[in-house]
């Protein structure tokens, strides 16, 4: 998956192409003080901006289970990732779930499961 690689890559031009002009990101369990929902591409990509300068190693994609739906357009995914966080020197090693609703090669809707308490240690949010 292309979202996952650009991230494992710090390609950001890569991460910019996986999304459609009007895709939204939806974290319902992000933790207070981190956005449950990111609307439009472009705030997408300012979200996502300080990757590469955050993140250390990074895998997102060895544990990474596809489960097609009946509604060819949408995928429910789960994969681990394995981050090494530069701004805190710390390790993130979180669990994920994720819904995606892709479209003519680009990701409409992304819901993204994971652990707050994990995030807010990894990320220093603590």
């Amino acid at each position: 998956m292309d979202f996952l690689t650009s991230l494992e890559d710090k390609d950001m031009d890569k991460f910019a192409s996986v999304w459609a002009e009007d895709a939204v990101q939806d974290m319902p369990f992000s933790p207070e003080g981190f956005p449950k929902r990111v609307e439009g591409k472009a705030n997408l990509i300012k979200h996502y901006a300080a990757w590469p300068e955050t993140s250390g190693k990074a895998n997102f994609i060895d544990e990474l289970v596809f489960y097609p739906m009946q509604d060819a357009t949408m995928v429910f995914a789960e994969w681990r990732g394995n981050v090494e966080i530069i701004t805190t020197g710390r390790n993130y090693n979180q669990r994920y779930g994720g819904l995606f609703h892709v479209v003519d090669g680009k990701i409409e809707l992304f819901r993204e499961y994971y652990d707050p308490i994990v995030f807010k240690d990894a990320f220093g949010l603590d």
